[in-house]
C-alpha cells in the first residue's frame, strides 16, 4: 500500500462506516482490509499524532481533524463527523 499522509492522497480503498459504528470500530474494520496496524491507520489518516506504540483510546476523538479523515478515508466530512463515530 502507498503511504498516504493526513494531509496527502486519499487511501486506495476505504469502507463505509455501519451503522451505529463507532470510529475505532470502523478503523479495525479499515485497518483489517487495508493491512496496516490500526494505530498506524489512525496516524496516516489523522486521528492521532501519537507514537505508533500507543495503543488506540478515546483520546483519538479529541484529536480527530474531520476534514483531514474524511479526505483520507474519501467520506463526506458529514460522514466523518457522524454522531455515530462518537459514542
Amino acid at each position: 500500500m502507498a503511504e498516504p499522509t493526513a494531509f496527502g492522497r486519499p487511501l486506495t480503498r476505504s469502507l463505509d462506516p455501519l451503522p451505529g459504528e463507532s470510529l475505532g470500530g470502523y478503523l479495525l474494520r479499515l485497518a483489517h482490509r487495508l493491512h496496516p496496524s490500526p494505530i498506524r491507520l489512525a496516524r496516516l489518516t489523522g486521528c492521532t499524532k501519537q507514537p505508533s506504540t500507543t495503543p488506540l483510546g478515546r483520546m483519538l476523538l479529541l484529536d480527530l481533524d474531520v476534514v483531514s479523515f474524511a479526505r483520507a478515508t474519501r467520506l463526506s466530512e458529514e460522514e466523518a463527523a457522524a454522531p455515530t463515530f462518537f459514542p
